[in-house]
Formats: structure tokens, sequence, C-alpha cells
């Protein structure tokens, strides 16, 4: 598959989730801009509909199950095959775990010369037994499948050598990793306004000259909830003012109607946003973000809070602890452990110096690690190269 004159290269671009495309928003319309033939494939959804497509990027729907199912995985692989010999693209780049497995499956079967497996996670960190082995044997299959592996943090790349799905040869992290950067021009402190802040602050129903501890994410157990919980207890035990604002909406069966009401697990001492379309103007709420998760590929919320000036207190998981700077830009703390979570917080709260410093060194932290143009232009090598041996 030689490469057409009139372009840089046919590159296709393959999520699972229609939600997941927000994990690179806007850049196959930069590479559109850029004389690419750009191609976007995943599950059909509302999300795929409002997903931005304008001239040079192609969208395709391919259903797409998340969990293993033999017979409609089978049916996806031929639909997988049959697009890429339509589309014959020099590049497919695919990730999460089920579009990660198919898109390199049939890219290898129908011979695409490149094919990049866009690790931005490893779901099987939070999974034990059966469903473990599975979740391992598909990501192995998919990193074989691949001719490079793309991780989002240093300790993900270190995370899938150890768990031997991939040889260290093989997997690469471009910078200090970023699955898409940050929109530091949106993600501003300078961007909210006082008056639109108390706005915000009354619609909410926060408590004004009260510290809001923040949280922004999908409401699922991996992400820590429970060590939330129980750090705001501990925190009510030791009489620290504050409060929770959690940004996000509940994607676990486990949680949804529990206390009969969709977002009950938290109980009514957290505000709750529900799922939102742009979190940015919740940020500047808050004196802090948690983040009490038990894996990442590099969180994204992380990055936002810091690049709006907010300083973080996250776990030493994998991921997680390549997103700050462990005592310049927030704080690690160890995974689970809700009472050093509690101890960090009051802490920093306490310590309003500190936090103004964390919030200044966060900032230019991103600025000159995670923005968005600089990730873009660290892909845009990449996939550059990745082109000229497609040849």
């Amino acid at each position: 598959m030689g490469l057409n004159c009139s372009t840089q290269g046919k590159i296709l671009f393959a999520v699972t989730s229609p939600r997941s495309l927000n994990l690179m928003r806007g850049y196959p319309q930069h590479l559109a801009d850029s004389n690419w033939d750009v191609h976007v494939v995943s599950a059909p959804g509302p999300g795929f509909h409002e997903f931005e497509a304008r001239s040079g990027v192609t969208k395709h729907s391919l259903k797409m199950e998340r969990s293993p199912s033999i017979f409609k995985d089978m049916v996806s692989l031929v639909r997988w095959c049959l697009l890429l010999l339509k589309v014959k693209p020099d590049i497919v780049s695919s990730g999460t775990p089920k579009a990660g497995l198919l898109g390199m499956l049939a890219s290898r079967l129908v011979k695409v010369p490149r094919r990049v497996y866009h690790l931005r996670g490893l779901r099987l960190e939070s999974l034990t037994g059966l469903k473990y082995f599975v979740l391992k044997a598909m990501e192995k299959m998919a990193c074989s499948c691949s001719t490079e592996v793309l991780a989002v943090s240093a300790s993900l790349r270190e995370a899938a050598i150890r768990t031997g799905i991939v040889s260290p040869d093989k997997i690469h992290v471009l910078g200090k990793g970023s699955s898409n950067g940050v929109d530091i021009n949106h993600f501003n402190p300078e961007n909210a306004t006082e008056s639109r802040k108390e706005e915000l602050t009354q619609a909410l129903g926060l408590i004004p000259d009260v510290p809001v501890i923040g949280f922004v994410g999908r409401l699922t157990l991996d992400k820590g909830l429970e060590t939330l919980k129980k750090a705001h207890e501990e925190l009510k035990k030791q009489g620290i003012r504050h409060q929770f604002l959690v940004v996000g909406g509940v994607e676990n069966d486990v949680l949804t109607g529990h206390q009969d009401s969709p977002h009950g697990y938290l109980g009514k001492a957290f505000v709750q946003t529900g799922r939102v379309k742009d979190v940015a103007p919740y940020y500047p709420l808050m004196d802090l973000l948690t983040l009490p998760t038990q894996r990442e590929g590099m969180p994204n919320a992380v990055l936002e809070s810091q690049a709006c000036g907010v300083p973080v207190v996250t776990t030493d998981v994998t991921g997680a602890r390549d997103s700050i700077r462990n005592g310049r830009t927030g704080v690690l703390f160890t995974y689970g452990d809700y009472q050093e979570l509690a101890q960090v917080i009051a802490k920093l709260l306490s310590e309003r110096d500190l936090m103004n410093r964390m919030s200044q060194v966060g900032r230019r932290f991103i600025e000159e690690n995670f923005s968005r143009n600089r990730v873009w232009e660290l892909l845009d090598e990449f996939y550059g190269e990745v082109r000229v041996h497609s040849n």
C-alpha cells in the first residue's frame, strides 16, 4: 500500500466507545489540516455523531462490544477487515481494549503496513481471576499484532513490560506522556471571573468560604470512591472544615441505584453535578483536587486541574504518579489509605502559602510538558516517522 501522492498518508484512528473519542478530540482534524487523509472509527452512539469531523476527516461507525463475546467479536472482526480493505490505510492507530484488539488483529490480517496500539491504561490492573487472564491475553494479542505500541505515561510502559504483554523495544512514550495534551487556553485560571465563580457556587449549593475538595471523573469504584468517603469521615472527626464537589457521572452498575438514587453512593455530604459537557468552569471553585484512583494511564483531570492552578492529591499508582511533581504541584499518597489521604488534605488546607506555590508551579509544569501543542508536535513527529516506514 503506497502513499497517496497528494497527501502525507492515510491514517485510521479507532476507539471502542464514542465517549472515548474525547481522548483524541481535535487531533484528527489537526492532521487533516496538515494534509493527511484521516479516518476515525468507533461503535455507534450519541457521542459518535457529536464528534467533530470536518473537511479531511471521515467517520466510520462499527459496532463493537466492550465485554468479551466470541460470536459478536468475530462479526466485528469481519467488519473491521472489510472496512480496512475498503479504506486501505497506511497506518492504523487504535486504543481502548476492544478496539485495540480488533483493530490490531484485523490490520495484521489484511496487511496494513504500520499498526500502532495506543495504550491509554491497563484495565487488568484492577482485575483478578479469570477476568484478569482474559484481558491480559487480549492486551498481549493486541501488542503482538502491532508494529509499535504507544503508552501515555512512563509508569504505564513499565507496567506493560512488567505484566509481560509487550517487549521493551516495542513500546514508546512521547515526552512526559499524555493521550492528547491539555488545552491550556481553555483550562486557565484567568478565565474564571469572581462573579462567575460566585454564580456557580450558589447554583451548586456550595457553602462560601468553606474549602472545596474536588473530584472530577467517572464515578466508578476503581477511582477510589470508597477511600474518598472514608477520608471525608476522618476529616469530620478531626473537625476540618471542608466540602466535596464531585463532577462526573455514574458508570458502574454497583453504584447505580444505591440508596435509590443514581448518585446516592457518596451520600448527601457530597455536592454532585452529574455528567457535564465542560468541566473547565468547575476547577476554579476548588481549593484541591483529589483522585484516589486504583489505576490510570495518564489522568486528564489531574493535568487539567494543575493547568487551572489547583493543587492535586492523588495515588502513587500507575499513571497517576507521573501526572504531578510530588511535593511541588501536589502530593502522592498510598492507594486505599484513607487516613493518609485525610492527613494530606488537612495539612495542605492549613498551609495556604504551600498551596499557592503548588498552584504556580503546577501551571508551569503543564505548560512545559503537557500543553496540547507540545503533545501534538510529538505525535506529529511520531506518526511522520511511522509513515516513512510504511513505504
